[in-house]
């Protein structure tokens, strides 16, 4: 499990590919990409499992295969001869910015205090919803029944708005402020509950690939935690994985910090 001690170059190809066309991803070679992974010299490659459309790059009973691999399965391909190349291979996961699960089940999507129940390109898929738990957690066994794969990254582990479905008001209990007031307690316990629920979300997810996959690492996106209050992250995610992990999109001292911090997490 403890690969990442000795993978120190690592690559991931983002791959949110949607399959609204049909030629998108249908000449995928994962030979090819392989071939370019070696060129490129590192120990370690994450691939694609399943991306923020909701698509996933294997025959998926539970959710929605890309349609434009026609049947394919081009995440056990790569990741077989990732295997066999001595590159380890790693699975990426999403959770919550998920479009197939959040436009299937209109029930699990999260909506603001407007109504609205998007922002983008992507829905999202509340986790405070029982069911929404049950899929994800289902996706993941698939991916894990995946026996060359070393670890697992889970994504989008934290809340894109400040949700007020059903879910989140029952689970809540009573009534969610509406002012954003930090002298106001039940503002302040309202923030700790969403805190709370991701944290619990990640636990459950985690404790899931560690029931199927105990010999593999897991991990979830963490580096919403130095964006604020309003992405809901808390020291719970980290407590949900190996090791702490997430990207991070600004210039040379935001690294200088992220990688500290995830370090110091870890």
């Amino acid at each position: 499990m403890n690969w990442q001690s000795n993978c120190y170059a690592r690559l991931l190809i983002d791959n949110h590919i949607t399959d609204q066309k049909p030629h998108y991803m249908s000449r995928f070679d994962p030979a090819a990409y392989v071939e370019m992974v070696k060129l490129a010299g590192v120990d370690s490659a994450m691939v694609y499992a399943c991306d923020h459309n909701g698509n996933s790059y294997y025959p998926t009973k539970v959710g929605h295969q890309h349609a434009g691999l026609h049947g394919r399965d081009v995440f056990g391909e790569t990741v077989k001869l990732l295997a066999e190349n001595h590159i380890v291979p790693i699975a990426y996961h999403t959770i919550i910015f998920h479009n197939h699960s959040a436009q299937s089940h209109p029930e699990w999507q999260q909506r603001d205090a407007n109504g609205d129940v998007h922002s983008g390109r992507y829905f999202h898929s509340c986790p405070n919803h029982p069911d929404y738990l049950r899929y994800a957690r289902a996706e993941l066994a698939e991916i894990l029944a995946y026996p060359e794969i070393r670890g697992i990254f889970i994504d989008m582990t934290f809340w894109p708005k400040v949700c007020q479905c059903p879910s989140c008001r029952k689970r809540f209990g009573k009534a969610i402020p509406q002012v954003i007031d930090w002298n106001n307690p039940e503002w302040v316990k309202f923030q700790r509950f969403r805190e709370k629920s991701m944290a619990d979300f990640a636990a459950k997810l985690s404790a899931t690939v560690k029931k199927l996959r105990p010999d593999i690492s897991v991990t979830h996106q963490f580096s919403p935690v130095l964006h604020g209050w309003f992405l809901g992250q808390s020291s719970g995610i980290a407590a949900a994985s190996d090791y702490a992990s997430g990207d991070f999109y600004g210039g040379r001292e935001q690294h200088r910090l992220g990688t500290r911090l995830l370090e110091a997490y870890t």
